[in-house]
């Protein structure tokens, strides 16, 4: 029985292995909410040797993450090919450093990645 090989432990990681997959092929407009709280939690976890990569990238870590999880997610490029700003805006997120957001007077589809930066 396959359970019994992999274990309990074993056959939950082969489940999430498996939905992370097929969620990474998943186009833009299929997604629904709970695509979002994945691909949320995929921007939060952190990579094995991220620090070392961003540095050899000479980029923080957020943004070596970000880029990362960016190039995985079909949906997550499609996003960032229409709106070039979001990426440098969830990167300033990512960091978590929240201040008085500047005034941006382009309107939101017009913004572009130091706006975006600045937003975020």
């Amino acid at each position: 029985m396959i359970v019994n090989y992999y274990g309990a432990n074993g056959a939950d990681i082969i489940v999430v292995q498996t939905q992370q997959y097929f969620q990474k092929l998943r186009k833009l407009e299929e997604l629904n909410v709970h695509d979002g709280v994945a691909m949320g939690e995929a921007c939060a976890i952190v990579m094995k040797d991220e620090k070392a990569k961003a540095r050899q990238q000479g980029v923080s870590r957020a943004e070596f993450r970000l880029t990362e999880v960016f190039s995985l997610y079909r949906a997550l490029r499609e996003f960032a090919a229409t709106f070039p700003f979001f990426l440098a805006m969830m990167v300033a997120v990512v960091r978590n450093k929240f201040g008085k957001a500047p005034y941006v007077s382009s309107k939101l589809a017009d913004l572009d990645e130091v706006e975006g930066k600045d937003i975020g």
